[in-house]
C-alpha cells in the first residue's frame, strides 16, 4: 500500500452515503468532516512554538518545559540540536486513544504534519533553518513520528 494517496486512503476508510461519490479531498471534508474535529486537530498542524535559551521548542502544554529543557541542556552530553530533536518529537500512534490507524494512514498523517510544521516554522522564524523529519522505527523503536531541530552552521 506504500505510495497510496491521501484521497485513496480516506476513500478506503470512509464509506460515502449511497448516491454520493466523493472525487476530491474537499468532497471528503464536506461529507465526513466537522468544524469541531478540524478545530480539535488544528493543534497538530499549527502547534505552539516557544523559544527557550535560543532553542525553538514545540509546546505541547508542558507547564515545566523551561525547567525540563534547561536541565537537559546542563546535564546532557548531547548537542543542542540533538536535545532539541528529542524535545520536538511527536510519536503519532500514542497521541490518540483510538489506535486503529494503519501504518500507511499514520505515514500520510506524518507527511501532512511535517509539511505544516515546516511552513509554520519558516513563517514564524524566517531567518532560521529547521530540519523537520518523519522518523520511523529506526528512531522510535517501532512507530512513526515527527521531529524537528534547528540547523546551525
Amino acid at each position: 500500500m506504500m505510495g497510496t494517496t491521501l484521497l485513496d486512503t480516506l476513500k478506503s476508510r470512509f464509506r460515502p452515503i449511497e448516491g454520493s461519490v466523493p472525487h476530491t479531498l474537499m468532497d471528503m471534508v464536506h461529507e465526513f468532516g466537522s468544524g469541531e474535529a478540524a478545530l480539535l486537530y488544528s493543534c497538530l498542524f499549527v502547534p505552539r512554538f516557544v523559544e527557550i535559551d535560543g532553542s525553538v521548542l514545540i509546546n505541547l502544554d508542558s507547564s515545566n518545559l523551561n525547567e525540563t529543557f534547561r536541565a537537559a541542556k546542563s546535564e546532557s552530553k548531547l548537542s543542542v540540536s540533538e536535545i532539541e530533536a528529542s524535545f520536538n518529537f511527536l510519536e503519532l500512534p500514542y497521541i490518540f486513544s483510538d489506535r486503529s490507524a494503519t501504518f500507511e494512514e499514520l505515514r500520510l498523517l506524518a507527511a501532512q504534519i511535517r509539511e505544516a510544521w515546516e511552513c509554520h516554522l519558516r513563517a514564524k522564524y524566517p531567518t532560521r533553518r529547521f530540519a523537520v523529519n518523519v522518523v520511523g522505527a529506526d528512531v522510535t523503536g517501532e512507530d512513526i513520528g515527527i521531529q524537528f531541530n534547528e540547523q546551525r552552521d
